[in-house]
C-alpha cells in the first residue's frame, strides 16, 4: 500500500537517533510483551539506538492477535482482532522507518452486514457517499452530513495530535486546538445523545453507534468525543489484510528483527528487580537480565501489581478494583463444510435488540437471555484455501459479556450460548442445501474470559481493556510513567486506549518517554542530583525555622503578640510595610507594633453603622487597656493580642505618655459624627491623629539616648510632623467617600464654600469640586516639600525608607487626578507596577529585591498563619482515618458509625473552640443562623440528592451499611446535610472571631458593581455549561452541581457583593478548611465502601478515592455555607447598629438603589430566571418525562411557593378580613376554614367543575396579582379584565404548544368524556386568550414611555415565550415560583403595618409553611412523583386549590381594603 507518510504530525521520524555502536556500548531496554504496542515500541527503540529484547509469553507474536489452526490444519481463524481500521496509520509507522507494507489490502464493500428482527437484512455500505444514500431513504430529515463533518474533524485533530500525546501531565490539556474542538464540536456529551440529535431513525441510530462497543464502552455513556469511530468505520472503510489480522504483526516483527531487535517466544517475565527507584534486572525462567530500561507492553495491572516491586507502583489494589472495565467475550472458532451463503465478511446478529443486550452487558454485568452476536467469515475475502477448504467456512463468532462474569462461562454455559447462536444463524442464514449447521461443523473450539486470564493475564477476564468513559480517559487513564524512574508502560489501558492502531502509537509514545527518561542519565546526572539534594536540605531548614516561630507563636504570647502586629501592618498599611522592610529586624518589629496601635484605635472609631455608644465603649476598653498595661510594663495578650509588643516597643523607646494622651484624644474626636468647619479644626483634629506619628516615628528613624540624637530629633520633629500632615490630607481626598459614610468631613466646610461645593452631595463633576481638591492637594504637598528638608537630616540606612514611603503615598495625587477627582465611585490606589518603579528608580537592587520578596513572603504567610490551625486539624483528621483499621471496630465501618465516631465528633468540637474564643454576641448570631442554615440545607439538597441516587450518580454501600433509606437516600445522608452545615458554620465562627476587619471600608460604588457583574455573568456561563454537561453520563454529576449550586451562589453574590469581597478573610479560609476536612472524609468513605460514585458519571479522580465532582461538591456547599452565614451575621450587626428590623435591612439587600424600582428589579430579576431555564431547556435539548416535570414542581414549590402562602397569617395580622365589616382574627380564620372545606366538598363532587373554578380563580389572581403598580390605574372595567385574562391566562398558551402533556396531566383529575370537553374548551379560551394579548401588548406599546407599561410589556413576552417553549409543568414551576410567589411576598410587606414584621409574626409564617409542607408529603399518599406521576397529580391539585382558594380570596380582599 502507498505510504501515508505524514498523516500523523507524531509519524515524523525521528531525529535524535542515537549513533550506532556495539551492542556492549549501547544501553540495554527490555520490552514486555510481543503484541503490536511491544512491537512498535520495539522497533521505535532500535531506531533510537538501544539494544533491544522482546520477551514474550505466548508461541506467537502479536499479543491477542492470535492465529488459531484446527489440528488438521484446514481451518485458520484470527482469534483477536478481526476488524482493520485506519489502514492509513499502519502504513505511516512503517514509513517511520523507511519501510513500505507488502500486505495486499482489501477494502470491504458492503463493509459489513446486520440481521435485524422480523426478517429484515441490511448490507451496510463501504462508502460514506453509500451511506448516505441509505440514509436518505432511511430519514429524509437527518442531519448525519454534519456529523460526519463534524467527526471528520475530530478524527484529523486525534491522528494527528491528541493520540500522540502520553498525557502524563495535565498540562498536556493545555492545548487551543483541544480548547476550540472542545467549544466547536460535542466533545464530552453522551455518544448516543450525540447520534441521536442527528437522526430519528433507529437502524441509523444502531449503525452509527454500535462502534463505541470497540472501545470498551456503552455508547450511553462513552463520551461524544468517540464519533470518530464511527467516522473511521463508515468514512476510511473496513478493510481486510491479506494474512488476516496478525499478519501485519507478523510484518512488523520482521522488521524490528531487522533492525536489531531480539524477540524471545515462550518466555515469559517472572520477575523485576531493582533498586530503590530503578528496574535493575529483568527474570524469565530461562535467564536474569541487566537491563536500563523496561517497556512493558503486557498487562498494566499483572506487570504493577504483579511482577514490580511494591514501592515502585503508582496505583493500588483498591485503585483497579474500582477501574470500570470493558466488556469481555465469549468466542467459537467453527469450521463448516458448507459455507453460508448468508453470511458477509462481517455479519452482526442485532435480531434480538441490541440496546437490552448492551444494557444487561453494561448496566448489570448478567447474561443476556438472547445476546447480540457478530460473525466474521474470513473466506468471504481471503483467497480460496486460505482460511477454510474451498466450498467451506471458518467463522469466528463473538458474543459480548461482561467482564464481571468472570470465571462462569463454564462448559455448559459455552454449549447453551453456542446452541442459541447455531440456532439463530439456522433461521436468518440457512445452508444452501437447507441441512442444520450442527451437521457440518467439522471443528469446534471455544474461547472466554478464563482463557484471557491465563494467556493474556488480563485482569478480570477482560477483552478490550479499561472502559473508555470520561473518567478514564485522557490523563485520567493509567500513567505511561511509573514509579521507576527506567520503566514505562504501553498497550491498550495507556492512552490512547484499544485497537491496533492506537496500541502501535501507544508503544511508539512510551518508547519516546523512556528515552527521554534514560537520557536524562548523562553527565548532568550529578548536577542535578546535587540541586535535588541542595533543595530538599534548603526545603528542610525551611519547615524546622518556620515550625520553630510556629511553636513559638503558640507557646509565647509575646511572639504571638509581634506576629499579630506585623499581620496588620501588612494588610492595612502596604505601603509602608514595604518601605519598612528596609529597616533592621528590631526597629521593623517596633514599626509593626507601633502601626498596630494606631490601627486598632482607629478601627474601634471606624466601624460602620455602629452607634457613638459602641464606638465609646470599644475606644475606652482597649485604651483602658492600654493604659494598665502601660503602668504595668506589659501588655496582657487577652486583653487585646496587640498590647505585648505595644508595650515593650514603648518602654523599649521611652515615648512620652502624653503623645499618647493626644493620640487618644483625637481618636476620641472621631466617636461623634466629626464636621470641621474650618481649617483650624482640621489641623487640631490632624495634631492627634497625624503630627504626633511624626512624634512616634523619630525615636525609631533616629535612635539613641545621647546629645547628639537629642539634638537630631528636635532638629527634625517639625519635619516629620509635617510628613504626618501630608500623609493625613492625601488621607483625607482619597477618603472623602468612605468617611461620609461614617457622618465626618475633615475637608472644612468653609473651603468647600468658596468652591461652591459640598461634600454631601458628592459630585464629582460640580464646577468647583476640582478647585476644592487642589487647594488640599496644595497643602499636602507642602507639608511634604518640608518632609523632604527632614527626609534629607535621616541617617542614611533609613533614609530610603522614608523617602520611598513619601514618594508612594504622594503619588496618590496624581492617581486621583487620573481618575477626574472622582473619589465617590471606589477607593483610589497606586498601582503596584507604579509603587515598583518608584522603588526601581529610588532603591538599589539589592534592597529592591529584598522589599520583592519580602512582599511575596509576607502574602504567603498571611494566608499560611491563618489556615494552619484549621489545616493542622485536617491533617490529624486525615492520619486518624488513616489509621483507623487500628483503632475502629469493625461494627463502626458503615455510615451511622462514621457519624458516630467521625461527623458529629468533628461538629461538636470545632463548636467547642468557637465557644471558647467567640465574643457571646458573634456566637449567638453563628449559632442561630448556622441552625437556620441546616434547615434550608436540608430542604434544599433532599430532592436533588434524591435524584443523584435515582440516576445512579451516587450510590451507598447496601442496606447493610445504612440505618435505612427515606426515598432513595440513606436516613445518614439526611442527617449529613444537617452535620455539614453545621460543621462549616462553627469554622466560620472561629474564623470571624480571629477576624480584625472591623474597621475596613467596605466595597461600594462602580467596583462593586464592575465585581458584581463580573461574578454573576462567570456563575450565569457556569451555569449554562453545567446544563449542557448535565446531558451527557460522563459529565452528568459535574453539571447536576452547577446546576444545582450555581442560582444559590448567584443569588448571594447579587445580594451582597460587597460584604463578600469585604469579608473574604474570613470565608475564603472557613471555605478551605471545611472542603479539605469533607474531602478527607469522602475519601476514607469511599475506600471502605460507605458510599460510591458512579466511575461513567465522573470526569475522573483528583486524587486515589476522591472524585473531581465529590472535592467540587464540598467546596460549593462550603461556599454556601459561608456566604450564607457572612451576609446573615451581617444583615444582623447592620440592623442592629441602625436600630432597624432584620427584615428591613434583607430587602434592602435584595433591592436596587432608589433609582431603581423594586417591581422593576423583581421583574428583572424573574425574566432572568425564566430566560435562563428557557435557555438551558434549548441548550441542553433533553425531553424531560412528566414524571420528572412533577416532581420539580412540587419540591420547588414546597420550598419557595407554599411558603409566600404563609403570609395570610401576616395580613390577618395586620387587619385583612374577607368582608368589610371586620370580624376579628377568630372570624377570619373561621371563613379561611369554611373556604377550604368548600373547595374540597366540590372535588369531592364534582371534579371538573372544582378544576374548572380552580383555573378560574387562578387567571383572576395571577394576572390582578402580579399586574404592575399603575398599568391600570385609569383602566376601564373592559380594559381591566383584558388585562387579567391576558396575565393570568398565559398558562393557556401550554395547551396548543404542548397539548399532549396537558391533557396527561388532566387525565388524572377527571373522567375520560369530561376530559375532552375541558381541552376543548381551554382550547377556546387559548385563542380569546392570544386576543387579549395582542390588545394588552397595544396599549403597552402605546403607554411605553411609563415604567408600568415596560414591565406589562416585558412580562407578556416573557409568559408567553415561557410557556410556549417549555414542558407545562416546568413552565408553571418558574411562573408559579420566580413570577408569583416573589412579587406577592413584597407586594403583602408594603401592605402590612411595620409593628406586624415582628419576630413573633415571621415565626407564625414559617410555622405555616413548615405545616404547609408537611400537609403535601401526607396528601401524596407516599407515591414517588419521580418514578410516577399517576395517583399522585390528583392528590397535588387537590390539595393546591383547596389550600389556595382562600389564600387567594383574602389577597383579594387585602389589595381592596388598602
Amino acid at each position: 500500500m502507498a505510504s501515508a507518510g505524514g498523516t500523523a504530525s507524531g509519524l515524523h521520524g525521528n531525529d535524535g537517533r542515537r549513533g550506532a555502536g556495539s551492542d556492549d556500548a549501547r544501553q540495554h531496554v527490555v520490552v514486555i510483551g510481543a503484541g503490536y504496542a511491544g512491537l512498535s515500541a520495539a522497533l521505535e527503540l532500535a531506531q533510537r539506538g538501544y539494544n533491544v529484547t522482546v520477551f514474550e509469553k505466548l508461541a506467537q507474536v502479536g499479543g491477542r492477535a492470535q492465529v488459531v489452526t484446527s489440528p488438521d490444519g484446514r481451518f485458520v481463524f484470527d482469534a483477536g482482532p478481526s476488524w482493520w481500521w485506519m489502514p492509513e496509520l499502519y502504513d505511516a509507522v512503517l514509513d517511520r522507518y523507511g519501510l513500505v507494507s507488502q500486505l495486499a489490502m482489501t477494502r470491504l464493500d458492503p463493509a459489513y452486514t446486520v440481521v435485524l428482527p422480523n426478517e429484515a437484512t441490511v448490507q451496510v455500505p463501504g462508502s460514506l457517499p453509500q451511506l448516505l444514500d441509505l440514509a436518505d431513504e432511511l430519514d429524509p430529515g437527518h442531519t448525519l452530513r454534519a456529523l460526519f463533518d463534524e467527526a471528520s474533524i475530530k478524527y484529523k485533530a486525534a491522528v494527528d495530535e491528541w493520540l500522540w500525546k502520553p498525557m502524563i501531565s495535565w498540562t498536556e490539556l493545555i492545548d487551543p486546538g483541544l480548547a476550540a474542538a472542545a467549544l466547536t464540536s460535542d466533545m464530552l456529551g453522551s455518544f448516543e445523545s450525540h447520534v441521536a440529535a442527528h437522526t430519528a431513525s433507529p437502524l441509523l441510530r444502531m449503525l452509527l453507534k454500535w462502534p463505541a462497543i470497540f472501545i470498551g464502552a456503552s455508547p450511553r455513556d462513552a463520551p461524544a468525543l468517540y464519533s470518530l469511530m464511527t467516522y473511521a468505520g463508515h468514512a476510511r472503510g473496513t478493510w481486510y489484510p491479506a494474512g488476516g489480522l496478525s499478519a501485519p504483526a507478523r510484518e512488523l516483527a520482521n522488521a524490528a528483527t531487522a533492525a536489531g531487535v531480539v524477540i524471545r517466544t515462550n518466555e515469559p517475565v517472572i520477575k523485576l528487580s531493582a533498586t530503590e527507584s530503578h528496574i535493575s534486572s529483568v527474570c524469565t525462567p530461562q535467564q536474569c537480565v541487566s537491563v536500563d530500561g523496561v517497556l512493558a507492553a503486557a498487562d498494566y495491572h499483572y506487570v504493577e501489581q504483579e511482577l514490580l516491586p511494591q514501592h515502585l507502583r503508582r496505583y493500588t489494589s483498591r485503585y483497579w478494583a474500582r477501574r470500570q472495565l470493558s466488556p469481555s467475550c465469549m468466542l467459537f472458532f467453527l469450521g463448516l463444510e458448507e459455507a453460508l451463503p448468508g453470511l458477509g465478511h462481517h455479519t452482526f446478529f442485532f435480531d434480538t435488540g441490541l440496546d437490552e443486550h448492551l444494557s444487561q452487558v453494561f448496566d448489570f454485568g448478567q447474561h443476556a437471555a438472547a445476546p447480540t452476536f457478530y460473525v466474521t467469515a474470513a473466506a468471504r475475502t481471503a483467497p480460496e484455501g486460505a482460511t477454510a477448504p474451498p466450498g467451506g467456512d471458518a467463522l469466528f463468532v463473538l458474543v459480548p459479556m461482561a467482564y464481571a462474569l468472570n470465571g462462569t462461562d463454564t462448559p455448559a454455559l459455552r454449549a447453551a450460548v453456542l446452541e442459541q447462536v447455531l440456532d439463530r444463524m439456522d433461521a436468518r442464514t440457512p445452508l444452501a442445501s437447507g441441512a442444520s449447521i450442527r451437521s457440518v461443523l467439522a471443528y469446534n473450539a471455544s474461547y472466554g474470559t478464563s482463557e484471557f486470564e491465563l494467556d493474556f493475564h488480563a485482569l478480570r477476564g477482560n477483552a478490550f481493556g479499561l472502559a473508555n468513559i470520561l473518567s478514564q480517559s485522557l490523563v485520567f487513564k493509567p500513567s505511561m510513567t511509573s514509579g521507576a524512574r527506567n520503566m514505562v508502560f504501553a498497550g491498550h489501558m495507556t492512552n490512547p486506549g484499544p485497537g491496533v492502531p492506537p496500541s502501535m502509537i501507544s508503544g511508539i509514545v512510551a518508547a519516546g518517554v523512556l528515552d527521554e527518561q534514560l537520557s536524562s542519565h548523562s553527565h548532568s546526572t550529578e548536577l542535578v542530583n546535587f540541586m535535588l539534594v541542595g533543595a530538599k536540605w534548603v526545603a528542610c531548614g525551611a519547615v524546622v525555622l518556620h515550625a520553630a516561630v510556629l511553636a513559638a507563636v503558640l507557646l509565647s504570647t509575646r511572639v504571638a503578640s509581634y506576629a499579630h502586629c506585623i499581620s496588620l501592618f501588612y494588610r492595612h498599611g502596604r505601603t509602608y510595610f514595604l518601605a519598612s522592610t528596609l529597616f533592621d529586624p528590631v526597629r521593623f518589629v517596633d514599626t509593626a507594633a507601633m502601626y498596630a496601635l494606631f490601627r486598632v484605635a482607629d478601627d474601634c472609631v471606624d466601624v460602620v453603622g455602629a452607634s457613638a455608644e459602641a464606638k465609646r465603649a470599644a475606644l475606652g476598653k482597649f485604651m483602658a487597656a492600654f493604659w494598665a498595661g502601660l503602668e504595668a510594663g506589659a501588655g496582657e495578650y487577652h486583653e487585646h493580642p496587640v498590647l505585648p509588643a505595644v508595650i515593650e516597643t514603648v518602654r523599649r523607646r521611652g515615648y512620652s505618655a502624653n503623645l499618647f494622651a493626644t493620640f487618644f484624644a483625637s481618636m476620641s474626636m472621631d466617636v461623634e459624627t466629626k464636621v470641621c468647619e474650618t481649617w483650624d479644626e482640621t489641623w487640631e483634629y490632624m495634631r492627634g491623629s497625624a503630627a504626633v506619628i511624626g512624634d512616634f516615628m523619630l525615636p525609631l528613624l533616629i535612635p539613641g539616648d545621647d546629645e547628639k540624637a537629642k539634638r537630631a530629633r528636635a532638629k527634625a520633629l517639625a519635619h516629620a510632623r509635617d510628613l504626618g500632615y501630608g500623609f493625613q490630607l492625601t488621607n483625607m481626598i482619597r477618603d472623602i467617600g468612605e468617611d461620609l459614610e461614617l457622618g465626618r468631613e475633615y475637608v472644612p466646610r468653609e473651603e468647600c464654600r468658596a468652591h461652591g461645593v459640598t461634600l454631601a452631595a458628592r459630585a464629582p463633576d460640580a464646577p468647583g469640586w476640582r478647585g476644592t481638591i487642589e487647594t488640599v492637594m496644595a497643602k499636602a504637598e507642602a507639608c511634604y516639600a518640608s518632609a523632604d528638608v527632614g527626609i534629607a537630616m535621616l541617617p542614611g540606612d533609613v533614609r530610603p525608607v522614608v523617602a520611598l514611603a513619601r514618594a508612594m503615598y504622594s503619588e496618590l495625587h496624581p492617581a486621583i487626578r487620573s481618575a477626574e477627582y472622582n473619589v465617590f465611585s471606589g477607593r483610589v490606589v497606586v498601582s503596584g507596577r507604579r509603587k515598583l518603579e518608584l522603588a526601581a528608580r529610588m532603591v538599589p537592587l539589592l534592597p529592591l529585591l529584598r522589599i520583592t520578596l519580602a512582599k511575596t513572603y509576607a502574602a504567603v504567610l498571611c494566608c499560611a498563619v491563618a489556615l494552619a490551625e484549621p489545616l493542622a486539624g485536617v491533617a490529624f483528621l486525615a492520619a486518624a482515618l488513616s489509621e483507623s483499621e487500628r483503632w475502629m471496630l469493625p461494627s463502626m465501618v458503615s455510615y451511622a458509625g462514621l457519624h458516630a465516631v467521625v461527623t458529629i465528633p468533628l461538629v461538636c468540637g470545632v463548636w467547642a473552640v468557637a465557644v471558647r474564643r467567640a465574643p457571646t454576641r458573634l456566637l449567638a448570631a453563628g449559632g442561630m443562623w448556622s441552625a437556620a442554615l441546616a434547615l434550608v440545607a436540608f430542604v434544599y439538597t433532599t430532592p436533588w440528592d434524591n435524584y443523584l441516587v435515582y440516576r445512579q450518580v451516587w450510590g451507598y454501600g447496601g442496606a447493610a451499611a445504612v440505618v435505612g433509606v427515606v426515598g432513595w437516600v440513606p436516613v445518614e445522608e439526611y442527617a449529613f446535610f444537617v452535620l455539614e452545615t453545621l460543621l462549616v458554620g462553627g469554622v466560620w465562627v472561629v474564623m470571624a472571631s480571629q477576624s480584625d476587619d472591623r474597621g475596613e471600608q467596605r466595597w461600594s460604588g462602580e467596583a462593586v458593581t464592575r465585581r458584581r457583574r463580573l461574578g454573576l455573568g462567570v456563575l450565569a456561563g457556569a451555569w449554562l455549561a453545567g446544563a449542557r454537561a448535565a446531558s451527557g453520563r460522563g459529565t452528568e454529576y459535574l453539571g447536576l452541581i452547577a446546576v444545582w449550586a450555581l442560582p444559590v451562589l448567584a443569588l448571594q453574590w447579587a445580594a451582597g457583593a460587597g460584604v463578600l469581597l469585604h469579608e473574604w478573610r474570613v470565608w475564603l479560609p472557613t471555605v478551605a478548611t471545611s472542603a479539605s476536612a469533607l474531602c478527607v472524609i469522602d475519601m476514607w468513605s469511599i475506600s471502605h465502601g460507605l458510599w460510591r460514585i458512579a466511575p461513567e458519571a465522573s470526569i475522573g479522580e483528583l486524587a486515589q478515592d476522591l472524585p473531581v465532582e465529590e472535592a467540587l461538591f464540598f467546596v460549593v456547599t462550603s461556599t454556601m455555607c459561608a456566604w450564607g452565614l457572612t451576609l446573615a451575621v451581617d444583615a444582623c450587626r447592620r440592623a442592629e447598629a441602625r436600630g432597624v428590623a432584620l427584615t428591613a435591612v434583607v430587602l434592602e439587600m435584595l433591592m436596587p438603589p432608589t433609582n431603581v424600582s423594586s417591581e422593576t428589579m423583581l421583574a428583572a430579576f424573574s425574566h432572568g430566571i425564566a430566560a435562563t431555564v428557557v435557555l438551558a431547556l434549548w441548550v441542553c435539548g433533553a425531553e424531560i418525562s412528566l414524571e420528572s416535570q412533577a416532581a420539580a414542581l412540587v419540591v420547588t414549590t414546597c420550598a419557595i411557593g407554599l411558603p409566600h402562602g404563609a403570609l395570610d397569617p401576616l395580613l390577618v395580622l395586620s387587619g385583612a378580613s374577607f368582608t368589610r365589616r371586620a370580624g376579628g382574627m377568630a372570624a377570619s380564620w373561621a371563613v379561611y376554614v369554611v373556604l377550604m372545606g368548600a373547595m374540597y366538598a366540590v372535588w369531592e363532587a364534582a371534579p371538573v367543575a372544582a378544576l374548572s373554578l380552580f383555573l378560574a380563580l387562578s387567571i383572576a389572581h395571577f394576572g390582578e396579582g402580579d399586574a404592575p403598580v399603575g398599568s391600570m390605574c385609569d383602566a376601564t372595567w373592559l380594559i381591566h379584565a383584558i388585562e387579567v385574562f391576558a396575565r393570568g391566562g398565559a398558562f393557556l398558551v401550554a395547551t396548543t404548544t404542548h397539548r399532549a402533556q396537558v391533557a396527561a396531566v388532566f387525565a388524572d383529575l377527571v373522567d375520560g368524556q369530561e376530559l375532552g370537553m375541558l381541552m376543548t374548551l381551554l382550547s377556546l379560551l387559548r385563542w380569546a386568550h392570544f386576543v387579549a394579548v395582542v390588545g394588552s401588548a397595544a396599549r403597552h406599546v402605546q403607554r411605553l414611555e411609563t415604567r408600568a407599561a415596560a414591565v406589562g410589556l416585558a412580562d407578556l413576552v416573557m409568559l408567553n415565550v415561557l410557556f410556549g417553549t417549555t414542558p407545562p409543568l416546568v413552565g408553571f414551576m418558574v411562573y408559579f415560583n420566580g413570577f408569583h410567589a416573589l412579587r406577592h411576598v413584597v407586594r403583602v410587606q408594603t401592605q402590612l403595618a411595620p409593628a406586624i414584621l415582628s419576630r413573633s409574626s415571621l415565626g407564625a409564617c414559617v410555622v405555616a409553611a413548615i405545616v404547609a409542607g408537611a400537609f403535601v408529603a401526607w396528601q401524596a399518599g407516599g407515591t414517588s412523583l419521580v418514578h410516577g406521576v399517576s395517583g399522585a397529580t390528583r392528590g397535588v391539585f387537590v390539595l393546591l386549590s383547596v389550600m389556595a382558594t382562600p389564600h387567594m380570596a383574602l389577597v383579594a380582599c387585602a389589595a381592596l381594603q388598602s
